[in-house]
């Protein structure tokens, strides 16, 4: 019988961050119930192209595809903890912490074996089957960009985080010039100097997560700069008038309050990868070796996924 998302009947590890006033759900690992087996009574006709021999090889590399799945998916939530530990005991660490280096190379290798797999999987004798053939595509090309999501969080977890902690500090600009305050432009002068102060260290840890494999983070990015663009300008732009100012206060607000709605959007990483997972076409790639070779629901159970219990951070 086709495999099941453990999500779906154990839920999901997640870990969160805050993010000004919003939530940050980090990503969540996706894994696929391990082995569906058995064999009919009835032995189907060949398929074309293919021997039921090499049909029935593939069907058992598609079950180690999926053990290999869940193995990659229980790793990223062990790698994940592993920087949100750091991170409780030392926002600053999660850049230079070497056991997150460590889990991280750990985790990759992970990555390299699921892909692997999936790539051997298409070259072999089984695909000359057509219906095989076609229904391997999707699943790859569903896998590949699901994959390059998850990966590309894990890769950009470090960075991604510290920017967090890092970026929000540019909402705490504070103005104090005493009797200056008075002054044509002063206080406008002082505000941008202290905003601009605070948004340096915010862009530089922007720029490593500019190419992250993670399209979600890389909008985080494009967001941020565009809030740092819109506070500046809504100070730079006024005059030296009562009505002027709070028109600046008023802008600076529909800025802060915009960014923070994109950001919750953004950042809903869970239901983001929910929409991208490749579970539907994992499920109809087994479905067909099922028809083909006469399996039917109930020649085997499904064996308990290691992935069957989530912890949480």
């Amino acid at each position: 019988m086709p495999r099941t998302p453990a999500w779906q009947e154990t839920g999901m590890r997640h870990v969160t961050g805050v993010l000004v006033r919003g939530t940050v759900g980090a990503l969540l690992t996706t894994a696929l119930l391990s082995g569906c087996g058995g064999g009919g009574s009835d032995d189907p006709p060949e398929s074309k192209g293919s021997s039921k021999d090499d049909l029935i090889e593939m069907h058992e590399a598609l079950d180690e595809v999926g053990d290999l799945i869940d193995a990659a998916g229980d790793g990223a939530g062990d790698y994940q903890g592993v920087v949100n530990g750091v991170r409780e005991k030392d926002p600053a660490a999660v850049l230079t912490d070497p056991t997150i280096d460590a889990a991280l190379a750990e985790q990759q290798e992970r990555e390299d074996a699921r892909d692997e797999a999936i790539t051997e999987l298409g070259e072999m004798p089984g695909m000359d089957d057509p219906d095989v053939a076609s229904a391997y595509q999707e699943f790859a090309t569903a896998a590949e960009k699901m994959f390059a999501f998850q990966d590309g969080y894990n890769a950009s977890m470090p960075e991604f985080l510290r920017a967090l902690d890092v970026c929000v500090k540019i909402f705490d600009v504070k103005v104090d010039l005493g009797p200056l305050m008075a002054l044509p432009g002063a206080y406008q002068t002082e505000w941008l100097a202290q905003h601009r102060k605070l948004t340096k260290p915010c862009e530089a840890r922007l720029d490593p997560l500019a190419d992250s494999g993670n399209y979600r983070i890389r909008e985080y990015v494009e967001s941020t700069h565009r809030l740092i663009a819109e506070r500046n300008n809504a100070m730079s732009d006024i005059g030296y008038t009562d009505a002027s100012m709070d028109k600046a206060l008023k802008a600076l607000k529909h800025a802060n309050e915009s960014y923070v709605a994109r950001q919750k959007k953004i950042t809903a990483f869970s239901d983001e990868l929910g929409k991208i997972s490749a579970v539907d076409e994992y499920q109809a790639l087994h479905a067909v070796f099922e028809d083909k070779l006469g399996l039917v629901e109930g020649d085997a159970a499904p064996s308990e996924s290691p992935s069957g219990s989530p912890s949480s951070s």
